[in-house]
């Protein structure tokens, strides 16, 4: 179950790897990409040593853009923060750093070392927003087990909800209903919605 000591340890790692993680997701594709803008340098400064201008051309243009793995790489902390923003809310601007920093250099590398890409229809992006709302019945599930817990989020009418519990403890099922009950889980639903 979560208490308060998931949120030190856990709560905690999990912010902390979703920023590493946002930044250094563009660090390899910088690397390459600098290592590319310096190979292309030395090509056409020496390009008498070229048989052909296709070897050329090869030497001077870039690979692929991959749209599928960049994507996925940005999809990441974007998920976490879908699933556990509610009661890590530090995720939110993590989030949007991720998205921004995927933009700049997504279309920065585009433009200095990347091939044009083809053009594609939406089908992937669409994919992968369409993937993010499984993401979201989780947050919701989450969020609604997380506000229901009583040594974390004491509601203020914790007597009308102990009366409920004393009255239903005998079934194991309708105990953990009652702890998403009202008595419980709406007066947090605004932080939920």
């Amino acid at each position: 179950d979560f208490s308060r000591a998931w949120f030190a340890s856990a709560g905690s790692a999990l912010t902390s790897t979703m920023l590493i993680l946002a930044v250094s997701i563009h660090v390899l594709p910088l690397m390459k990409c600098l290592r590319f803008r310096i190979k292309r340098k030395r090509a056409l400064k020496n390009a008498h040593k070229f048989v052909s201008q296709q070897e050329l051309n090869d030497a001077c243009v870039g690979p692929d853009y991959q749209i599928e793995y960049r994507l996925t790489s940005v999809l990441v902390p974007v998920t976490a923060c879908i699933m556990f923003g509610t009661f890590l809310p530090l995720l939110y601007p993590i989030a949007l750093l991720a998205v921004l920093l995927a933009f700049v250099v997504d279309k920065a590398l585009i433009i200095t070392f990347h091939k044009r890409p083809p053009s594609t229809d939406a089908s992937i992006p669409m994919y992968a927003t369409d993937a993010l709302i499984i993401s979201t019945c989780i947050r919701i599930a989450l969020s609604c087990w997380i506000f229901s817990i009583d040594s974390m989020f004491v509601s203020e009418d914790s007597s009308g909800s102990d009366l409920i519990v004393n009255s239903m403890s005998s079934d194991a099922n309708s105990n953990f209903f009652v702890r998403i009950s009202k008595a419980t889980s709406l007066p947090h639903m605004l932080l939920l919605l």
